[in-house]
C-alpha cells in the first residue's frame, strides 16, 4: 500500500507521515513530494493507491495535478488539503473525483477517519483483484503473469480443500491471515493457505467442515493447477479413512505407484440403453471395488471416477433435462463434494444410470439398428471409422441413418465419435502414462495437430496444460 503526499511545506508532510506511520499497523510505503510536478512523476512511476495533496504548490498546482490524475486509466484515491475555504477549489475538486477535502490546519482524527476508510476499501479491492486472477489460474487462465508471481512470492502456500465447510465469517478470517477463496462450490471451499498459518488456520477452518484435503507447498505460478489437484486427490481420502478430519497428500502419495489406475465411466456409460442390467451391474461393482494395499491407489482410482461424472451427465443432458427424477439425480452427482460415503456416492450413480438405461432402451426400440450402432461405435471408436461404414455394419440406408441416430442419441454421428475420443483421450491423459502423440493415436484421432486443436476447443486447455492438473 503506497500513500503520496504532496505539499510544499516541510512541516506538512513530516507531521502527517508522523501520524499515518504510528496509527497504521499494516505495511505502508509514504512518499512525498514538495511540488505539483514531482507528485506528477511519483504517480506515473510509482502508481500510489492514495494521494494527499494540497491546493497551492509550484511549479504545478493541485487541481492540474487532479486533472492529470483522473485521466489515468488507474488512478489513486485523492484527498485535497488546502488553507483556502473557497467554493470554487471545492467544486474543481469534486469534478475530478476527490473523494475528501479537509481544510488546513489538519485535524488529526478526520484525516485518519479518512484514510482508514480509503485503506480498507482499497485492500478490500486488492483481495478481490488477487483472488480472480488466482481463479482464472486455477482454470488455465494467467493474463497478469508477473502479478500473479508477486503474489505467490510472499510466503509457501498450500491449498485446503474444505469439504461441506461450515458458515463463519470468512472474509475477515481470511484477511486477517493472508489467506485467498481460490474455488467456491455449494459443498466445498478452496483456500490458499500461507504455510506460516497453516497450523492456525486448520485448527479453526478443521472445526467448520468435514473434511479437509492438503496440497504440498505451492512455489510457483506453475504448482497452482497440479497443487489444485493434489488438495481434491487429499479430500478423497474421507471415503477411505474415518479416525481423521483432514490428510495431507504429501502423506497420501506413494512413490511406489508411477501411473495411477484410471477407471473409465466408459464401461458403464456404452452399455446405457442396452437393457442389460447385469452388465450394468457387475461394471458398477467393478468400479468401486477399491481393493489395493495402496490408499493412494485406491483414491486415485476414485478420483478418476469423479472427475468423469461431469462429462457424462454432459453426454445425456438432453434425456435429464426432460425428467425430473434424472435431473434431480445429475444434480447430486454434479456436486460430488457433498458426498461422505462410497455407497451413498454409488447409489446415486447406480440409480441414475439404471434410470437412464430403460428411458433410452424405450426410445431405441422404434429403431432397434442404432443400439447395434452404439454397441458397434463403441468398440470401434478408436479405429478409422465413419457413418457410412456403421450403416452398412447396421444394413441400413445412409440418409435414413444419419436422420435417426440424430433423432435417437440427440447429436450427429460424427460429434458423437469425437466426443467418445475426447473422453478417451481425457483417460489416457489423466493416466500420466502417454505423451501426447501416443495419446492422439489410441484416442483415434490420429493427426496430432488436429487432436490439439479439437481438445483445446472442447476443454479450454491444451492436452499438456490438462494432463498437468492429474499429475499424482
Amino acid at each position: 500500500m503506497k500513500i503520496l503526499i504532496a505539499d510544499d511545506e516541510k512541516t506538512i508532510r513530516a507531521g502527517l507521515v508522523k501520524i499515518i506511520s504510528e496509527h497504521f499497523t499494516i505495511p505502508l510505503e509514504l512518499l512525498e513530494a514538495k511540488n505539483g510536478q514531482e507528485a506528477w512523476d511519483l504517480v506515473q512511476q510509482e502508481a500510489p493507491d492514495i494521494l494527499i495533496t494540497d491546493i497551492r504548490m509550484p511549479k504545478m498546482d493541485g487541481i492540474e495535478l487532479m486533472r492529470l490524475v483522473a485521466g489515468r486509466e488507474s488512478k489513486p484515491a485523492m484527498v485535497v488539503l488546502s488553507g483556502y475555504d473557497d467554493f470554487s477549489y471545492a467544486r474543481e475538486s469534486i469534478r475530478h473525483g476527490v473523494v475528501s477535502y479537509i481544510l488546513k490546519p489538519v485535524d488529526k482524527q478526520e484525516i485518519l477517519q479518512v484514510l482508514d476508510k480509503l485503506v480498507s476499501e482499497r485492500l478490500s479491492q486488492q483481495r478481490q483483484r488477487e483472488e480472480q486472477l488466482l481463479a482464472s489460474a486455477m482454470k488455465g487462465r494467467v493474463p497478469e503473469k508477473e502479478s500473479l508471481s508477486e503474489l505467490i512470492a510472499r510466503d509457501a502456500y498450500r491449498i485446503f480443500k474444505c469439504v461441506q465447510p461450515g458458515s463463519f465469517e470468512l472474509s475477515s478470517f481470511l484477511d486477517q491471515n493472508n489467506a485467498y477463496i481460490v474455488e467456491e462450490r455449494p459443498q466445498a471451499l478452496a483456500l490458499l493457505v500461507p504455510e506460516t498459518k497453516r497450523l492456525e488456520i486448520l485448527e479453526i477452518i478443521g472445526k467448520k467442515a468435514v473434511f479437509i484435503g492438503l496440497s504440498d507447498i505451492i512455489r510457483t505460478p506453475a504448482d497452482l493447477q497440479t497443487c489444485m489437484t493434489h488438495a481434491d486427490i487429499a479430500a478423497l481420502t474421507r471415503f477411505f479413512v474415518s479416525d481423521k478430519t483432514f490428510y495431507p497428500y504429501e502423506e497420501l502419495a506413494d512413490p511406489a505407484v508411477h501411473c495411477s489406475e484410471v477407471r473409465t465411466l466408459d464401461t458403464v456409460a456404452v452399455l446405457i440403453g442396452t437393457g442389460d442390467r447385469s452388465a450394468l451391474d457387475r461394471n458398477l461393482q467393478s468400479l468401486f471395488a477399491f481393493e489395493s494395499d495402496s490408499l493412494f491407489q485406491n483414491v486415485t482410482a476414485l478420483y478418476h471416477i469423479v472427475s468423469q461424472l461431469p462429462s457424462l451427465l454432459a453426454a445425456f443432458h438432453q434425456y435429464t433435462e426432460s425428467d425430473p427424477y434424472l435431473a434431480m439425480k445429475a444434480l447430486l452427482l454434479r456436486d460430488s463434494d457433498r458426498y461422505t460415503a462410497q455407497e451413498d456416492l454409488k447409489k446415486d450413480l447406480g440409480d441414475f444410470i439404471l434410470y437412464l438405461d430403460i428411458t433410452l432402451k424405450q426410445r431405441y426400440s422404434a429403431y432397434p439398428f442404432i443400439e447395434q450402432a452404439l454397441t458397434y461405435i463403441a468398440k470401434h471408436y478408436t479405429e478409422d471409422i465413419s457413418m457410412a461404414v456403421v450403416a452398412n455394419h447396421c444394413s441400413v440406408n445412409y440418409t435414413y441413418f444419419s436422420e435417426k441416430f440424430k433423432l435417437v442419441v440427440g447429436t450427429n454421428f460424427n460429434d458423437y465419435v469425437k466426443q467418445l475420443r475426447l473422453e478417451e483421450a481425457k483417460r489416457l491423459l489423466q493416466s500420466g502414462c502417454y505423451k501426447v502423440y501416443e495419446v492422439a493415436t489410441r484416442a483415434g484421432f490420429g493427426d496430432v495437430k488436429y487432436f490439439m486443436k479439437t481438445f483445446k476447443e472442447a476443454t479450454g486447455l491444451s492436452p499438456g496444460e490438462y494432463q498437468k492438473r492429474f499429475i499424482v
